[in-house]
């Protein structure tokens, strides 16, 4: 805590801004051949985050239907970039979805009592194979609580992932990790967390409510340093 007149010394850079802490990432990263993002939407995240990696190959996974004419449109007016129209899992096949929200569905292995719906599931490695997309890798996932089984089904990309971006929550729902049960699985995977940005708090309390979360390969030389000022 700084004392009254003091000026804070820590750099910009830890700034919660995502194109920010995204660019710093990258200096610690060499190269990225294809960035898969799942739980796409429309697009939009890998557009923000294209100029970072302009040469990469962009695999973008969405499962709801709402988001397809955009997302073709989209996919259709850039380069190297696919789409796979499936919600992301452990299995090849099926799964249920909670559809209530366009921009926060969830998948389940077991039926939602409400706005339940049955669609296609893919694994992420599957994707990857289908369209021949080799490493090394980023992989995103914006999938509100079905993280334990995507990332079991993307044991390849990990293997080749130079960073892992995925929302992370304070808060268990719909059998989603807490932030910290997150770490301590991504710690299992070989990766520790090296950034954060877009924290969001809860309005009717101002508690902590999600974050993304940033992971690099736990055997990065940047963690050798165990002092502020490596």
């Amino acid at each position: 805590m700084l004392g009254r007149g003091q000026i804070d010394p820590r750099p910009a850079n830890r700034s919660g801004d995502p194109a920010r802490v995204l660019g710093y990432l990258a200096g610690l990263m060499g190269p990225i051949r294809t960035v898969v993002d799942v739980g796409a939407s429309t697009g939009i995240w890998t557009e923000e985050v294209r100029p970072h990696w302009p040469d990469a190959r962009f695999l973008l996974i969405e499962a709801q239907d709402v988001h397809f004419a955009e997302l073709e449109a989209y996919a259709g007016s850039h380069a190297n970039v696919y789409v796979e129209k499936a919600a992301a899992s452990d299995h090849v096949g099926e799964i249920h979805f909670l559809s209530t929200n366009p921009w926060g569905g969830s998948a389940s292995a077991e039926a939602f009592s409400v706005d339940d719906v049955v669609l296609p599931c893919i694994t992420v490695d599957t994707a990857v194979e289908r369209h021949q997309l080799d490493g090394p890798y980023i992989l995103k996932l914006d999938t509100h609580g079905h993280e334990r089984e995507i990332l079991a089904g993307a044991e390849h990309v990990l293997e080749q992932a130079a960073l892992v971006v995925i929302e992370a929550y304070n808060f268990a729902n719909f059998g989603r990790m807490t932030f910290w049960e997150l770490c301590a699985a991504m710690v299992e995977y070989g990766f520790r967390p090296a950034g954060l940005f877009d924290p969001m708090t809860r309005p009717s309390d101002g508690l902590l409510w999600q974050m993304d979360l940033a992971f690099l390969p736990a055997s990065r030389p940047c963690f050798t340093g165990t002092t502020y000022g490596a």
